[in-house]
């Protein structure tokens, strides 16, 4: 595929690259391109978004009101120059129309985008625009997006549960709502469930109802990926590489507790006690690998001051833990002498 200009938007880019990819004549490598321009950027992305979704309103409209629409943009001012319009119809049939369609909707309350962000020891809970109510936990980057079709949230980093709104604001009924992670897509099914971005692997654990869990991160080039079904109470891990999400058991901790302040441990090995409570502290906190295998039971306030300090020291009354101090104000947990 050509290069577009450098002056060029990136909703153009994303319509030159959608009607290359649908014209029958794409190559792997095509995608492969495609798939890395939307990932240099979430301007980028979110541009290939849109179009997605106003291709798939423009298939689903009458044929009279795709002409409607089709003269509605000709019509437009800015778009009236010839060698705009010519420009546009090159990039393939349908897309003045689609075009149009995305000029009238962004001037309603069905198109937005919204940034959430928590630092570190920090929580939110957000109502979101489709009555959708989200806990962003420590040292998150969300990103929530509407448009005529979807609900999407771009998790970038860190945690959010998410309590799926009834979306009443939409014009056609309630819109699929997805999470976008780096290993995955996730199509919530009317539920409540987690999700936690880590830097190999994401995480999913489901409070209520039922989550698709479509994999591998190449899916969103594919009509028809591979997907498992995850059910209230189940948890599954995806990792960079494996493929398949593999379910995990883990009764000794409750992975949604944080959305009500605290750390639920019950019998918790230390280390994934420690590597939990490190989530919310600026400074490094380890175990020893001879205590590593120590188990933790208790309920750990996080809101308040001190809150690492607190929890080490509630450790210390009910295990033989002593804190030693490092460079750099690092925090290691080790046997009491």
């Amino acid at each position: 595929m050509s290069q577009l200009p450098a002056s060029a938007t990136s909703t153009e880019h994303a319509i030159a690259w959608a009607v290359r990819l649908a014209s029958g004549n794409a190559t792997d490598a095509d995608v492969a391109a495609c798939r890395a321009w939307r990932d240099a950027s979430p301007e980028h992305d979110n541009a290939w978004m849109q179009i997605q979704a106003l291709e798939d309103l423009f298939h689903s409209i009458p044929k009279e009101r795709a002409v409607l629409a089709t003269q509605t943009l000709q019509a437009a001012g800015p778009l009236q120059h010839p060698e705009r319009r010519r420009a546009l119809k090159r990039l393939g049939a349908g897309v003045i129309g689609l075009t149009a369609i995305g000029l009238t909707l962004r001037a309603g309350p069905w198109w937005s985008t919204q940034r959430i962000t928590t630092t570190i020891g920090a929580r939110r809970r957000i109502e979101l625009a489709d009555g959708t109510v989200l806990h962003a936990n420590t040292a998150s980057d969300v990103e929530f997006r509407l448009s005529p079709l979807r609900r999407v949230i771009v998790l970038h980093a860190g945690e959010v549960h998410i309590d799926t709104g009834k979306d009443s604001l939409s014009l056609m009924g309630p819109r699929s709502f997805w999470v976008h992670t780096r290993q995955a897509q996730l199509e919530a099914l009317g539920t409540q469930f987690g999700v936690v971005q880590r830097d190999l692997s994401v995480m999913l654990y489901v409070d209520d109802g039922k989550v698709a869990v479509h994999y591998p991160h190449q899916v969103k080039d594919t009509r028809t990926p591979a997907r498992v079904i995850a059910r209230h109470g189940e948890r599954y891990v995806i990792r960079d590489g494996d493929g398949a999400p593999v379910r995990v058991d883990d009764p000794s901790w409750n992975p949604a507790a944080w959305t009500d302040g605290v750390l639920l441990a019950r019998q918790m090995r230390l280390d994934a006690f420690i590597a939990e409570l490190a989530r919310y502290s600026p400074h490094p906190l380890s175990c020893d690998s001879d205590v590593a295998g120590l188990r933790v039971s208790g309920v750990f306030q996080l809101d308040g001051d001190a809150v690492i300090d607190r929890a080490l020291d509630a450790l210390m009354r009910s295990l033989p833990l002593r804190k030693v101090r490092g460079p750099g104000d690092e925090t290691r947990i080790a046997r009491a002498p």
